[in-house]
C-alpha cells in the first residue's frame, strides 16, 4: 500500500485548515499560568499536549492530580473520543506517516488500529450506544481529479469494520459529533463557501443547515441533554488560535448564543456528562490551556493540564 507523504496531504487546503488546527502544537515549554482563575472542581479529561517534546494524549483529573501520559510516540496523537462507559479512547495517529484511528485503553497501553488508508482518517467520534465510530476522512476522490481525497463524514461500524459514508459533496465536511439519540450527526461543511454547520441522519434523508455565518464554524460538540450545541466560530479574516470564540446554537437553529468573550481563541469545546459545563482550549492567558465553564460563559475554571501546549479536550463520560 502507497502512503501519501504528509506534506503532500498538508499542501492541501483541508488538511492544513484541518488537522493543523485539530493536531499540531507548537513545541513550547511555558510555566503554568492560571491568571488567577479558581482551579476546575473534580473532573476527568483527556486532551493532547506536548508537554513532553513530542504530541501525545493524556488525562487529567482536576484538580490535585498531574496530568498522566497516555500515548508515546514521536508522531502526532490527537483527536480524542471517550467510549461512552469511559473505558476506553479512539484517536487519530500519524505514527505510520499518515493519519489513520487507533484504540487505547483509558489508561493507556497497547494500542488497536482500525483504520488503514493511505488518505488522512480523523476527528473521530464514539457513537452513543459504543457500536459506531463517524469520523472525518479523505480518502475519497470523486469530484476532485488526481486528488487524494476531498474530506467527507463516514461511519465505522466497530462490531463488523464496515464503512459507510454519511456525505457526498465536492467541499469539504469534517468534525462530526453525535445526537445523543444516535440518529443524527451534526458536521462542519465548506459546501456555502465557508463553513458553516448542517445536521444529518446517519441512517440517510434531509440534511440541514443550523448556521449561516461568513466566518468558520466548526468543532461542534452535542450536548449529552440533546438541548444545545456548542462549537468554535472564527471570523473572517482570523486564525483559529487568533480569534475565535464558544458559541450556542439549539438543533433547530435558533438561540444562537456567544458565551465567551475575550479578544483571544477559545475553541475545541465539550460538554460535561450533565450538560451543565463545558471544557475548552483558550490562550487567554498567553498560551494553549484548558479551562471550563457554566453553559453562560460564566464561572471560567483552570484546569491543570501541566506545562506545554494542550488541546482536543474530552470530559469523560
Amino acid at each position: 500500500m502507497s502512503v501519501v507523504p504528509p506534506a503532500q496531504r498538508r499542501a492541501a487546503a483541508i488538511t492544513s485548515a484541518l488537522v493543523v488546527a485539530a493536531l499540531v502544537l507548537a513545541v513550547v515549554a511555558i510555566s503554568l499560568p492560571n491568571g488567577g482563575r479558581a482551579s476546575a472542581r473534580e473532573a476527568t479529561f483527556a486532551f493532547t499536549s506536548n508537554r513532553e517534546g513530542s504530541v501525545d494524549l493524556y488525562v487529567t483529573s482536576s484538580p490535585g492530580t498531574l496530568p498522566r501520559r497516555l500515548t508515546h510516540d514521536q508522531a502526532v496523537d490527537g483527536d480524542p473520543t471517550w467510549a461512552p462507559d469511559g473505558s476506553q479512547m479512539v484517536f487519530a495517529s500519524e505514527r505510520d506517516g499518515n493519519l489513520d484511528l487507533f484504540l487505547i485503553g483509558a489508561g493507556g497501553g497497547a494500542t488497536e488500529r482500525l483504520t488503514d488508508h493511505p488518505a488522512a482518517d480523523l476527528h473521530p467520534a464514539w457513537s452513543p450506544d459504543g457500536r459506531k465510530l463517524a469520523f472525518t476522512s479523505e480518502r475519497y476522490n470523486d469530484f476532485v481529479p488526481d486528488y487524494d481525497g476531498n474530506a467527507e463524514i463516514v461511519v465505522l461500524d466497530l462490531d463488523t469494520r464496515s464503512i459507510t459514508r454519511i456525505t457526498h459533496h465536492p467541499a469539504d465536511d469534517a468534525f462530526p459529533a453525535w445526537s445523543p439519540d444516535g440518529q443524527e450527526l451534526v458536521f462542519a461543511s465548506q459546501r456555502g463557501g465557508s463553513f458553516n454547520l448542517y445536521i444529518v441522519s446517519v441512517g440517510g434523508g434531509d440534511r440541514r443547515q443550523i448556521t449561516h455565518n461568513t466566518g468558520t464554524s466548526w468543532q461542534a460538540a452535542w450536548a449529552p441533554d440533546g438541548s444545545r450545541i456548542a462549537f468554535a466560530y472564527v471570523p473572517s479574516g482570523f486564525a483559529l488560535r487568533d480569534v475565535a470564540w464558544i458559541s450556542l446554537v439549539d438543533p433547530d437553529g435558533t438561540n444562537l448564543v456567544r458565551v465567551t468573550e475575550e479578544f483571544r481563541g477559545d475553541f475545541d469545546p465539550s460538554w460535561s456528562p450533565d450538560s451543565s459545563r463545558l471544557v475548552f482550549v483558550s490562550t487567554r492567558d498567553g498560551s494553549r490551556q484548558l479551562y471550563t465553564m457554566s453553559v453562560t460563559g460564566r464561572a471560567v475554571e483552570w484546569v491543570d493540564a501541566g506545562q506545554g501546549n494542550a488541546s482536543d479536550p474530552v470530559w469523560q463520560p
